[in-house]
Order: structure tokens, then sequence, then C-alpha cells
């Protein structure tokens, strides 16, 4: 209730004091004496000045907390933040991403406008906030160019580093032939999409990723990308490991679906360490030695992986395991599941490259019983010319016409027609076309 509605009904509340002379002073008396202590009035500016700086403390602490900032942008509208040709010609205007990010805040889109857009970028440690989008748009929605300075001596084009909810879309990356790894993904990274992305012009992956951990509810969200090589590289997708790295061990949760690999490739994707949660589904794997390749070194690790409705064309070897996982705990306990995938033209479906130990015979195991203990496959298809390797996989043989094989041509290559004998069978691999 305001102050003046507590004093209305007196002219001066302060000269309200009691008048007996002997008798014991009321309670406005003994408040006009404090206010005549000599230092009053410096409590009463004391206690203000307390009062505003914690008043202060506690905002600024609100203000500087990611919760804050998401709650205000939750309240307002996000903001696009354009990168361009052009000199700045607005607050919202930047010659860099690296800029734009400086003033973007959480739920931010960034747009870059650019037809070549030159520059080596690092985000790492949530520094510019969570939700943030990176996308390239050119006239008539055309991917951007994106490639390293040519003075740079970096050897990868983007790193991101313990992000959140970073989204990445429409950029053809090029390495020019200069980079070993076209983007590293490290950390931390729920909700952390790529989309629409072309990588050309890398030496050794268009992607390394390196104990990189999404979440069950928010994983890493690889989609819609086209790695493409006509040089001899080491993996399109490397799922890279260093037994130095402790926390995350190893990558997991993570989602890589409707993209297509093309190229001399050792492998389309490397496998190398603790994997867990891993999924690919309806992807395109064209001209590699082998599609999944398990290679974990000197230990054997865990290996989680879900490989469901693809095709594999033109490989040597569809899924090749230098060696089993070893066994573990319950809730690291491996697990390959293959299922309804389309097998073509490839000369061998899977192998084991290393015989079962000599304890593992005494116990009576044989390498397809202990495949089989790893691998669960079902539904798969294969043409006859694709045959079954040392280890036994489920998959039907069904004659069909070549598949058009014209990576220029996405809309048809490598999928066949509604009236192909595969609808019969399943539809398996990546649908027919539409």
């Amino acid at each position: 209730m305001p102050w003046e509605q507590y004093t209305s009904d007196t002219d001066n509340p302060m000269a309200r004091v009691d008048t007996v002379i002997h008798g014991p002073r009321s309670q406005v008396s003994a408040a006009n004496g404090i206010q005549q202590h000599p230092y009053f009035w410096y409590f009463v500016a004391a206690g203000v000045f307390l009062l505003i700086l914690v008043v202060g403390i506690l905002w600024a602490m609100y203000r500087g907390s990611p919760d804050a900032k998401t709650s205000s942008t939750s309240r307002s509208s996000a903001k696009t933040l354009f990168v361009g040709n052009q000199k700045q010609n607005g607050p919202d205007d930047f010659s860099t991403i690296k800029d734009a990010l400086a003033r973007a805040r959480p739920g931010d889109r960034i747009v870059v406008q650019k037809d070549i857009h030159e520059e080596h970028l690092q985000i790492e440690d949530r520094r510019w906030g969570k939700g943030l989008t990176i996308q390239g748009e050119g006239p008539g929605g055309k991917s951007i160019v994106w490639r390293l300075p040519k003075t740079s001596k970096e050897k990868v084009l983007l790193e991101l580093h313990n992000t959140e909810g970073i989204r990445v879309k429409g950029f053809t990356f090029d390495g020019d032939g200069r980079t070993d790894d076209l983007v590293v993904l490290f950390g931390q990274c729920p909700g952390l999409t790529l989309e629409d992305i072309s990588f050309q012009g890398f030496k050794r992956s268009a992607i390394n990723i390196l104990h990189c951990a999404g979440a069950a509810d928010r994983p890493v969200t690889l989609v819609n990308l086209r790695a493409v090589t006509i040089d001899k590289a080491e993996a399109a997708l490397l799922f890279n490991f260093r037994e130095s790295i402790k926390e995350p061990r190893g990558n997991n949760h993570i989602r890589v679906s409707d993209s297509v690999f093309v190229g001399p490739f050792q492998a389309a994707v490397e496998l190398t360490g603790p994997e867990q949660d891993i999924e690919f589904r309806a992807n395109r794997f064209f001209g590699a030695e082998n599609g999944f390749l398990y290679k974990p070194g000197k230990t054997t690790h865990p290996l989680q992986m879900a490989v469901v409705s693809n095709t594999l064309c033109r490989l040597q070897t569809g899924l090749t395991l230098e060696s089993l996982p070893a066994p573990a705990n319950p809730i690291q306990a491996s697990s390959v599941v293959v299922e309804k995938n389309l097998f073509t033209q490839t000369a061998v479906i899977a192998k084991v490259d290393s015989p079962p130990s000599g304890e593992q015979l005494k116990n009576g195991e044989t390498l397809q019983s202990l495949a089989g203990q790893l691998i669960r496959s079902s539904r798969n298809v294969r043409d006859p010319s694709s045959q079954e390797g040392n280890i036994i996989i489920n998959a039907f043989a069904v004659p069909f016409p070549p598949l058009p094989q014209d990576p220029k041509d996405m809309q048809h290559f490598l999928r066949y027609s509604k009236k192909s004998p595969l609808v019969e069978h399943g539809s398996p691999g990546v649908p027919p076309e539409e």
C-alpha cells in the first residue's frame, strides 16, 4: 500500500510525540531519538548503498546466465544477421561469420550471401550461445562455396567443439586440396545438425568425428550430406578416437541419414573407437573399398551401430571388421543391426579379418558363431553378383536391372523405379523413385 495512504490523516507524522513529562516515551519518540543520533544518516546511506550493490549483482548474474538469454530470446523474435560481399550497411550486416556470431543471441540466424565465403571458423565451449543457425543462401537457393582464405595455414575449415543446438546448412565446403578434414566435431554437442552440405577437395576426411557426443533425445544429426572425391581419401566420415581423451569416451548418439558418399575412399565410414548409439539410415554408398570399416587398432571397443535401409553399390566389401569387438559390460554390450539394406555389385557383403583367438577356439567358438552374437541381420537384399564373405549376413538374392550410377543426377542416382522387382521384396535400400 502506498505510504500516503498510511499518513493521510496526519499533518506531520513525525510531530506525533508523547507530551507526558515524566512518563515513558512513545514509539514515535524513540524513532525521533534514533534519527537524532549523530551517525544516523551515515547508517541510512550505507544501507542504501548495500541495497543498490546487491540488486546490481543479481541483475548482472541474471543477464549473464544462459537461461536468462534463452528466456529473453523466447520473449522476442529471433534476429537474422547477414554476411555478404557488400560493405556493412546496418547493425545486422557483417563481413565474417565470426563477427556475426559475436553479436548473435540464442535462436538467431546467420545468413551468408557471398558467392564464395573464405574463413576458418572455430565455435567452441558454447561461447556464442545455443540454438544458432548458420545458413548459406545464394540466388535461387544456390549453395554457397565456403573455403579457407588463400593465405591460411589451417588444416580444417570448420571446427565445432562442445556446442549446443548449432545448425549449419546450405554450403559447399571446399578444401581445395589443402585441408586434411573439412569439419571436425568434438565434445558434448547435443542437438548439433549439419544439413544440405556438400564436401569436396579434402585429403583425409569430409568430417572428422572425434569424441563427439549427442544426447538420447537430442542426437548429433548429419542429414542430406554429399561427400565426393576423385582422389583416394581415408574416409567420408571418420569416427575417430584418441586414447588420451577421457570425456566423452568415444562417439555416441549420432544419426546419419539421406546422404551420399561417392569416391575411392578406403572406407566411406571408418570407425576406430567406442561407438554407441550410431545409426545410418537411407544413405547411398558408391565406389569405395569398404562401405563400413571397423578399425579399432590395438584395443577393441564397444560397437553399437544400426545400418538400416542403405544402398551399397560397387564396393569391394560392404562391412569389414578388422577384429570383433571385445566382450564388455551389459551397458556397453556391442551390437550391430544390419536391416533392409540393398547390396549391388559388391564383391563381399561382410567379413572379419582377424580369426578367433586360441582361447575362443578351445571354447568351441567359430568366427560365424562369434559374429552371430554381434550382428543381427534381416530383410537385406543382394543382387547375384554380390557374395557372402566369411560371416553370413541375411541377404536374399534378387535379380534386378542395374541402378542408375551417375552421381550428378542425384534424383535418380542408385534408386530404382516402383516397377522394380525389389519393390516386391520389401523395397530394400533407399526408397524407390517418386
